[in-house]
């Protein structure tokens, strides 16, 4: 985990030293010779976005540690030092790796159609982490080493996933499709539930946080499951260049069985 975002600017390669205002440049004037040039940026995307495997693990085992010990009053002051640490660093870690992801993004989202599937790909993952930040902070909130209150804690509408979903590249897309449309509400209550466990929290609800704090996971859960599915639904296969329309003939995944839960949506997409 510790290695989760240790990205210096010594592991980035020379060829990526370019700014994203260069690229556009470099791609308006050349065109379709621009095409390859983009190739040395999405390994190390997908590296980073794989990466998040771990990092969901060792989320899970903290959002764990923090419910079996809720109830332990003798050792709160340890508890709560330990606990206060492993959110800082997590969150930490997850604003790195969003901000490097975003980095990569801006360089390629210029280029050819080609990437279109890819570009969009990273787009999903960035808001994924972003999600990730957001149940950090909530964390942050209930252990005690954040300010912040319920009131700032974004709903559906405004996170990244959320301008994805309601306008964004998934609005345009799969707008149609009723796979797409079966993420709106496990989406909305990731959102409701970290906001309902920071409100119980501040209210002193210790037991009614802690419940909550659990359907926001599997609520996230949830919506990891459909997001991957959708990616994996319109995979283009290697002779397509554009992502295909949404097919309104499409079975809610409500009766699909839907693949297992990965914290990196690039992985085996």
């Amino acid at each position: 985990m510790a290695d989760l975002v240790n990205t210096p600017k010594a592991h980035i390669p020379k060829r990526c030293v370019p700014s994203a205002t260069d690229f556009k440049l470099a791609s308006r004037r050349h065109g379709p010779a621009i095409r390859g040039a983009v190739s040395p940026w999405w390994p190390e995307v997908r590296q980073l976005t794989s990466r998040t495997n771990d990092a969901t693990d060792e989320i899970s085992g903290f959002n764990g540690s923090i419910l079996s010990q809720a109830d332990q009053v003798d050792q709160v002051d340890g508890v709560m030092v330990d606990n206060a640490r492993k959110a800082e660093r997590l969150s930490a870690e997850a604003s790195h790796v969003m901000q490097r992801t975003e980095q990569l993004l801006d360089l390629t989202s210029e280029s050819s159609p080609t990437l279109s599937f890819s570009a969009m790909l990273s787009e999903v993952e960035l808001a994924n982490l972003e999600e990730l930040e957001i149940k950090l902070e909530v964390y942050r909130i209930v252990i005690g080493i954040s300010d912040k209150t319920a009131d700032d804690l974004p709903d559906e509408t405004q996170c990244a996933l959320g301008r994805w979903y309601y306008e964004g590249t998934g609005s345009q897309q799969f707008y149609s499709d009723k796979d797409f449309q079966a993420l709106e509400v496990p989406h909305r209550e990731v959102h409701q539930q970290a906001i309902d466990a920071v409100t119980h929290h501040q209210e002193g609800r210790m037991d009614d946080a802690m419940a909550a704090l659990s359907r926001m996971e599997s609520a996230n859960l949830d919506v990891m499951k459909r997001l991957r599915y959708i990616m994996r639904k319109y995979r283009p296969d290697t002779q397509r260049t554009v992502l295909p329309e949404a097919d309104n003939s499409s079975e809610a995944t409500d009766t699909l069985a839907l693949p297992p839960a990965r914290a990196s949506l690039l992985e085996n997409v």
